[in-house]
């Protein structure tokens, strides 16, 4: 009893979060609701008014009948116009409340602390995004104006049957909590279930995402039964989840039901009986009857509407989760700091790692006491054993990620210096390991890092990263389409292109995470040397488990047990001899 004491209680926190999450809207929710209400009350009126024809019926008075049609038939009119503004002020509510909600998350997604990011998998990230925000922005709109509206109708119809007999209230009194009881019992469960149930969409996300991410393996392999199993699984998990949703529901409904049909059974028996009684007239009885049946659909739309109200409890619990997400520290940058970096455009740095000791949240430390120093004008590499943590000191350097000690500094010559963090990445161009080529032209993937790149600039940054000899070969140039994911290239053409793509940032500092691993040695150099004689004063610092350009480095680190190790020549031309 207790957990579903506090279910009921966590959804009604959930619901004024939401309503707080649309405070800029709350003018025009409000607005929307209005328009329902006197929807709703428009149809009370008319509903009513079959009372009061039946009575002019039987009276036979054929000018107020008139006269009551030609009513009738404005206030019909009038409904309808009301209905059509309703129906547009809701559109345009929605349609605003997704786009405002998505951008937030989106945005969240990009700017939360990394590592706390890292705890939802990609799958949970898009199932969020997509259903968890539609779900959200649809039903904050329409769920409040629909309740009231559903509420106002019942509250009516049962003002006007006390009215002409408030003996009915004692019925109403005997059913009310039963209604309620029975609705509590299970809407606990069905929470419960509707939370599992986007848990298991995300996790068909993720597989749909990795499915197609590696579907060239996928058929390579075979194993289009495995994937099968899998996916067989996670729909099974997902279609338990919605039966039991629906079980906990339709239990709660029959019960509701079943007690409703008594209370009209029990109600109807006593109106007929205070007919007979000469109490009310067959004009009085018709009225009730027909606000009856209003109120009845709209107890029974409320009712309807428990498992939107929960999905919605559900999806604003999962949009929660990610906006109260940490954002990444040092996002802002001061005035100070601005002009550290507008004063140093062209100057020589130096990256300064010092005693520094990093580990993720939740693991062993990656590093100890590790140093690095990379200046102005040099290449230096990173070499050792996958898993040591040369991705890991890139993430540092980028700021993605802060050490929990040491120092990790950007210093200029004349003793000016910023902690690395997302403040620095202005200096910094990256290209990380994989494909990052995105779907749409060579110039449109060039142009995200540089909008306003010109034709000749792109060409140049293709040339220097030895991409331009087969760009050049297309039927379209730098036109031609790159497909999802970099498809159409082979792997050491999209990583070519994604090098090009850094080099026309033209910073100070370069970041390569095994971006040359799919190139011939040949061309690995000759990367290596255009990309020094581009920019004499570039800083070039990558991670390689080929030691084939490690000739060319000015300083080689070895990772490995926690520590960075500058390795000698002899060391070098081991490593080399061994590949």
């Amino acid at each position: 009893m207790k957990n579903k004491g506090k279910s009921l209680i966590s959804g009604l926190r959930q619901f004024r979060w939401m309503f707080k999450l649309f405070d800029e809207y709350t003018f025009r929710i409000i607005a929307y609701a209005l328009l329902i209400v006197t929807k709703t009350v428009l149809d009370l009126v008319l509903t009513y008014a079959v009372g009061n024809f039946v009575e002019l019926i039987v009276c036979d008075n054929m000018l107020d009948l008139i006269h009551f049609v030609i009513l009738f038939i404005v206030m019909f009119i009038i409904k309808l116009i009301v209905t059509y503004i309703a129906n547009r002020v809701n559109v345009f509510n929605y349609t605003a409340m997704h786009k405002t909600l998505l951008l937030r998350l989106f945005d969240k997604t990009i700017n939360a602390d990394w590592e706390s990011l890292e705890e939802h998998h990609s799958g949970d990230l898009l199932t969020r995004i997509g259903q968890d925000v539609k779900t959200v922005s649809g039903n904050i709109n329409g769920l409040l104006p629909t309740i009231l509206s559903d509420l106002a109708c019942v509250v009516a119809a049962v003002a006007v049957v006390i009215y002409f007999d408030y003996s009915i209230l004692i019925v109403l009194i005997l059913v009310a909590p039963l209604v309620y009881f029975s609705t509590k019992a299970f809407a606990g469960k069905v929470l419960d279930y509707q939370r599992l149930g986007r848990e298991a969409a995300s996790e068909i996300t993720l597989l749909n995402k990795e499915t197609f991410h590696n579907m060239q393996a996928v058929k390579a392999f075979g194993l289009f039964d495995i994937f099968h199993a899998k996916m067989e699984v996670k729909a099974e998990n997902l279609r338990q989840c919605d039966i039991k949703s629906n079980l906990m529901y339709m239990i709660s409904w029959v019960i509701t039901q079943g007690i409703g049909l008594i209370a009209v059974i029990i109600s109807g028996a006593w109106m007929v009986y205070r007919v007979h009684t000469g109490y009310i007239t067959v004009g009085n009885i018709a009225s009730m009857a027909a606000l009856a049946v209003s109120a009845a659909s709209a107890l029974a739309n409320l009712f309807g509407l428990m498992p939107t109200l929960v999905e919605c409890i559900t999806s604003a619990e999962r949009i929660r989760e990610i906006i109260e997400l940490p954002d990444e520290a040092d996002l802002h940058i001061t005035p100070k700091e601005q002009q550290i970096l507008d004063s140093h455009t062209d100057s020589s740095m130096e990256i300064k790692v010092e005693d520094m000791s990093f580990h993720y949240h939740t693991g062993p430390n990656i590093f100890e006491k590790a140093n690095l120093h990379a200046k102005s004008g040099e290449i230096v590499a990173m070499v050792g054993p996958s898993g040591e943590g040369k991705t890991t000191m890139l993430r540092i350097i980028l700021g993605i990620v802060k050490a929990q000690e040491g120092l990790s500094d950007i210093e200029w010559a004349d003793g000016d210096k910023l902690h690395m963090g997302p403040i620095t990445r202005s200096l910094i161009s990256y290209v990380p390991q994989g494909n990052t080529m995105m779907s749409g032209t060579i110039a449109e993937n060039m142009r995200i890092i540089k909008p306003d790149a010109t034709d000749e600039e792109i060409i140049a940054a293709l040339e220097t990263a030895c991409a331009y000899d087969f760009v050049k070969k297309l039927p379209d140039g730098i036109n031609h389409m790159i497909g999802e994911g970099g498809l159409g290239f082979s792997e050491g053409q999209n990583q070519r292109l994604a090098i090009a793509r850094a080099v026309l940032r033209n910073t100070s500092i370069l970041l390569l995470d095994e971006a040359t691993s799919a190139l011939d040695v040949v061309t690995e150099r000759n990367v290596l040397k255009n990309l020094m004689k581009d920019d004499e004063h570039r800083i070039c610092l990558l991670t390689t488990h080929r030691p084939s350009v490690l000739s060319m480095c000015n300083r080689v680190y070895r990772i490995c047990d926690k520590k960075t190790e500058v390795i000698g020549d002899e060391d070098i031309r081991k490593l080399m001899n061994d590949f």
